[in-house]
């Protein structure tokens, strides 16, 4: 656990109410983005290995674990500006942004429409686009799933996924089961995986992963094209060597092909529970060199 227990706060903007943890530190805000989309925050063993070096913040995004989407929509504007609100909050004019999958195409979103308020991204095993590329991922992502999964829990996925898309009770159960299975598909071996923490699993949201997938996938490829401004930003993208997106991470090397590039062989989609003493090195090195 970090030795700067975190502090919660409540960030309101017009359509949505965030739940923000700070971890107080002497050093520059790191905003940690976690994954998804539709799961809460699970950053929280990323944020210990940095505080109190740095003052790091963390939220469940719209509409999963203590934080509400008051309007039930989940359009990339939305989530983009309930970002810039916890930015505005901690009272920084930049963010040195932490994306995890979902989280690290979020952070990317946020660094194309506000290239000026980004200090740097560290993207780590980040989703890689959208549009098309959002739906190329996702085929190479449920390869993975598949193979991992076994025809059993890869039949048992797709019904829970399927059932999902049921109003109310029903369909939010379904899509805690499914990531559930999600979840211990990012060990080598799924029937030897840690199982998901409870209270994580009850913040999944079915409402949340279909709305933000929908706006993903009609999201324009202009939306990750920041013009000539801070393109020479710090940027590190760190992948696993057992990685879900595999080949797909060629799309996001070609969209910074000056960024650092790491590979950690020995880790999956969670390097910091899978390889912790490397990732460790990786955030450490990255962040002190960061002006």
């Amino acid at each position: 656990m970090s030795s700067s227990p975190a502090e919660q706060a409540q960030v309101h903007t017009a359509t949505s109410q965030l739940t923000v943890f700070i971890h107080q530190g002497a050093g520059k805000t790191i905003l940690l983005l976690h994954g998804g989309p539709g799961v809460p925050d699970y950053l929280e063993p990323v944020a210990a290995m940095l505080a109190p070096r740095y003052r790091v913040a963390r939220y469940d995004q719209r509409g999963v674990g203590k934080s509400l989407a008051l309007n039930g929509s989940y359009s990339l504007e939305e989530h983009l500006a309930d970002l810039d609100a916890v930015r505005s909050y901690l009272g920084v004019p930049q963010l040195h942004l932490f994306g995890h999958s979902w989280g690290g195409l979020l952070a990317q979103l946020y660094w194309s429409k506000h290239p000026e308020r980004t200090a740097s991204l560290m993207l780590c095993n980040s989703s890689t686009g959208v549009g098309r590329q959002w739906a190329t991922m996702e085929a190479a992502v449920m390869r993975y799933n598949r193979t991992q999964a076994g025809l059993l829990g890869w039949s048992s996925m797709g019904l829970w996924s399927l059932l999902s898309r049921a109003p109310g009770r029903a369909g939010r159960s379904a899509a805690r089961r499914m990531m559930a299975q999600v979840w211990r598909n990012y060990f080598p071996d799924p029937k030897q995986a840690p199982p998901p923490d409870r209270d994580w699993l009850a913040g999944v949201s079915a409402a949340a992963i279909q709305g933000t997938r929908r706006a993903l996938l009609r999201a324009p490829p202009a939306s990750l094209t920041p013009g000539t401004a801070n393109l020479e930003l710090p940027v590190l993208v760190l992948f696993g060597g057992r990685d879900i997106y595999g080949a797909e991470v060629d799309t996001l090397l070609a969209r910074f092909p000056s960024a650092k590039q790491v590979r950690l062989e020995r880790s999956g989609h969670l390097p910091w529970l899978q390889d912790r003493a490397a990732f460790a090195q990786v955030v450490d090195d990255f962040y002190g060199s960061v002006p």
